[in-house]
């Protein structure tokens, strides 16, 4: 299959090439036109009212990006230095600049219904074809049976869970941070709410705290130079947006000169959430003697509760699939479920979804394709050669033809799809 990732721009320009071939023209203007109707161009040929009707569509990179046009009248504007004028309705927004990219299309080939037919390419395969995609966003406690499906996800095919970790505990929150307290923390260990272990560390900040403050726990020196992530649990009374939290890891006491400060992805008000952080420097972790929660952006009065931190080097982590017997999805309700014996199969692991999404529109000139372009460009370009048979007489340009011809190729491309075998829909 082809390789996804050309623009909106790219496939609806390869589809002009295919429904007009070399007379398919996508060039700039070589002359600032007198207004926001004319566009001079020496790069046309052709005499007097050779492109009347035809569409004019600038593309995104230009000056009125994203606008079409028509023809009305063509002018060869300056005979001597072969300048051809085009004057269009309805006019630009702004007065037309040099070295404007603009698009020429026959009047029965719509650019604008182009790209309306590159999405009806898309929509012609939603939910028969996704574009895979992996989470480790979710982690099962061994308790809890119901889990929120990640926006990322219209299919899951395979739920796996963590059988083998290569980690190590940096702290188990089991009792108060006390190594560096900020005045505006109260630090206490609740053995009431928790995630694992006897309690977690809780942390209950006042409405003086700034942006920068933070506490600080001891931990005995840890090498990290071969570990990927932190791991941890968070909860908090108010929600929290990305990078409100930050985590502190230092070599020198209280966390006086951080090697590490990593930022926290969002997390829900009243929500366990377990979050994986990205170590930015494992080369320089290797005597972490201090860890440090802090405030690092939006800080607010909130209560915030941390259990169970580790260090893990996911290269080395290894999955097992929960089998399709022991999970299920609830589409109304948007949520994984396991059953008893599925909760107890997984654990205390970290879970790995795999599925995929479908295949996303394309809206602007520079969003790139998710699908097989040969199958997108194909499919649209049957699809506008049909629409082009409908306004010529007789079809005397044998559109018809091209369009079944087309379309055979675009369900050639479509066979070489992967099948979908038991996949679950989420969407």
């Amino acid at each position: 299959m082809a390789i996804e990732g050309l623009s909106r721009q790219n496939i609806r320009q390869a589809i002009g090439r295919n429904l007009m071939g070399a007379a398919y023209i996508v060039s700039t203007t070589t002359t600032v036109g007198a207004d926001a109707l004319s566009i001079i161009d020496t790069n046309l040929f052709g005499g007097n009212d050779v492109y009347n009707g035809w569409w004019v569509y600038v593309p995104a990179a230009g000056t009125n990006a994203g606008e079409s046009s028509r023809v009305y009248d063509t002018i060869i504007d300056t005979p001597v230095s072969g300048d051809r004028q085009l004057d269009v309705r309805p006019s630009f927004t702004t007065t037309v600049p040099l070295a404007m990219p603009y698009e020429l299309w026959k009047p029965e080939f719509n650019p604008v219904f182009a790209n309306e037919a590159i999405n009806l390419a898309i929509n012609s395969v939603t939910g028969r074809y996704y574009t895979r995609a992996d989470s480790l966003a979710l982690h099962a406690d061994g308790y809890s049976t119901r889990f929120t499906i990640p926006s990322t996800f219209d299919m899951i095919d395979r739920v796996l869970y963590r059988t083998r970790v290569d980690g190590e505990e940096l702290e188990s929150c089991d009792t108060a941070w006390a190594e560096s307290v900020d005045a505006d923390f109260t630090i206490t260990a609740d053995t009431e709410h928790h995630k694992r272990g006897n309690a977690s560390c809780k942390f209950v900040i006042a409405g003086t705290v700034s942006d920068g403050d933070f506490s600080s726990v001891a931990i005995s020196s840890k090498n990290l130079s071969a570990k990927t992530h932190v791991e941890m649990w968070v909860y908090a009374t108010t929600a929290l947006a990305a990078a409100d939290l930050a985590m502190l890891m230092d070599d020198t006491a209280s966390c006086a000169s951080p090697v590490e400060t990593i930022t926290f992805p969002a997390v829900a008000a009243r929500t366990w959430t377990h979050v994986r952080l990205a170590l930015a420097n494992p080369e320089l972790d290797t005597a972490i003697i201090s860890l440090g929660l802090e405030y690092n952006a939006n800080s607010a009065a909130n209560t915030i509760w941390i259990d169970d931190i580790q260090a893990v080097d996911e290269a080395n982590n290894v999955y097992s699939p929960l089998h399709k017997n022991l999970w299920g999805l609830n589409r109304a309700q948007q949520e994984i479920m396991l059953s008893d014996a599925g909760r107890q199969a997984a654990g205390y692991s970290l879970l790995k979804l795999e599925g995929g999404t479908n295949p996303a529109q394309l809206s602007l000139d520079a969003t790139t394709s998710t699908l097989d372009e040969d199958f997108v460009i194909a499919q649209a370009t049957a699809t506008m050669l049909r629409g082009g048979s409908m306004s010529t007489a007789a079809d005397s340009m044998g559109y018809r033809t091209l369009s079944d011809r087309w379309q055979l190729i675009a369900d050639r491309v479509r066979r070489r799809f992967d099948a979908l075998v038991n996949v679950r829909r989420a969407s």
